[in-house]
């Protein structure tokens, strides 16, 4: 006869009641035994292999006179169960009879023959497992609480984007708040593994290099992810009518060209007072304040007015007023003049940084001092003359 699982043959299996009879009372590599036995042989047979139940479990034989074959039997292999829960739905554990996954609430089920050995590693990408693995040696019962706790797996991504504050859009916290660069610039965040996205640095004010970072399946530590800062400028520009105008107030030296145009680049958010200077000139209006500069600033203009001062005083001789002195500059026009019936003269306004000698003159009279030399006038000057 023979010995089969589902049609497959079972080596191996010891026909107990036919052992030390001529033949081969253990079935053979397809499945098969033969054992020849007396005339009216009688006896009871029964196939046993551990792990194996059989169907008829024995036969009992009164009487053997002739050749019996077709004594089959149906092999069952006896089966265990192993489980437990692994803490994450689809889970392979790689290691048992076929694919086996966890199911939705982590738990799994799995059958394995009597006698089953092997070692079970649990893996889903992205997670941790304690114990990473179980071995197991000849199982003979069901085994429950075979657990693993799972972990999440998280990455970094870490480095430096050279300002602080700088907001990383695309990145969250795990607690969901946003990513930002501390005091040195530095920033770092955890994601789950595998992650994906495009990380974009933001701060008012500046540009960075590179515009956005990119990361497709993130599986590991990430360092040195940096962004290099570039300070925004705007340009501050306008005339003042003169060349050679320094512009005050401004973060480095401006002067005007000899047209009288300027222009200065400010960075972003930049605050402060410019004001025009050049000798001999003032302007209008005297400054323009800027506060967070944001945007160019064109047609900031100033009008140029050359400066100009008064020369005025008295003349006096021993009678008292001196009235009808002609006062000389040598310039002609409203930079001569003659003294009032109080003594007193007035020159029209001089040019910034004149210089020049002012001389009395009227018939009969001398005067002290004799004349007066002005040299680079800055501002109003009062001289007053005795006559004799």
């Amino acid at each position: 006869g023979s010995v089969t699982v589902g049609g497959v043959p079972v080596a191996g299996v010891v026909m107990q009641g036919l052992q030390g009879l001529p033949g081969n009372a253990t079935t053979t590599a397809n499945g098969t035994y033969s054992v020849k036995v007396g005339y009216r042989w009688s006896g009871t047979v029964t196939p046993v292999k551990e792990g194996y139940t059989f169907e008829p479990g024995a036969r009992p034989y009164t009487n053997v006179d002739s050749p019996m074959t077709g004594q089959d039997y149906d092999a069952t292999a006896i089966q265990y169960t192993i489980s437990g829960t692994v803490g994450a739905e689809g889970v392979t554990l790689r290691g048992f009879p076929g694919n086996i996954l966890s199911g939705p609430d982590g738990q799994y089920t799995v059958a394995v023959n009597h006698g089953w050995s092997g070692e079970v590693t649990p893996t889903l990408e992205g997670f941790a497992f304690d114990p990473p693995k179980r071995p197991y040696a000849k199982v003979l019962e069901n085994l429950v609480g075979q657990d693993y706790e799972a972990t999440e797996v998280f990455v970094t991504i870490a480095g430096n984007t050279g300002q602080p504050g700088v907001i990383l859009e695309g990145l969250q916290q795990p607690d969901g708040q946003s990513v930002i660069s501390d005091g040195k610039g530095n920033y770092s965040v955890k994601l789950r593994f595998g992650w994906n996205g495009t990380v974009t640095p933001r701060k008012e004010g500046y540009t960075f290099r590179p515009e956005g970072a990119p990361y497709n399946r993130v599986v590991r530590d990430m360092t040195a992810q940096n962004f290099v800062p570039t300070r925004i400028k705007c340009a501050i520009s306008g005339t003042v009518g003169q060349p050679l105008v320094v512009l005050k107030g401004f973060p480095t030296r401006v002067v005007s060209s000899q047209t009288g145009a300027y222009q200065a680049q400010v960075d972003y958010g930049w605050s402060g007072t410019v004001t025009p200077e050049l000798g001999g000139f003032e302007f209008d209006p005297p400054s323009i304040s800027y506060n967070e500069v944001k945007d160019p600033q064109l047609s900031q203009d100033y009008q140029a007015k050359e400066r100009r001062f008064k020369i005025s005083g008295r003349i006096v001789s021993d009678q008292g007023p001196l009235d009808g002195v002609m006062v000389n500059t040598g310039l002609g026009g409203d930079l001569e003049g003659t003294t009032d019936y109080e003594g007193n003269y007035v020159l029209a306004e001089v040019p910034h940084g004149w210089s020049g000698v002012i001389q009395l003159v009227k018939e009969g009279f001398e005067f002290q001092p004799r004349e007066q030399r002005v040299t680079a006038v800055t501002r109003d000057l009062v001289y007053n003359f005795a006559a004799k």
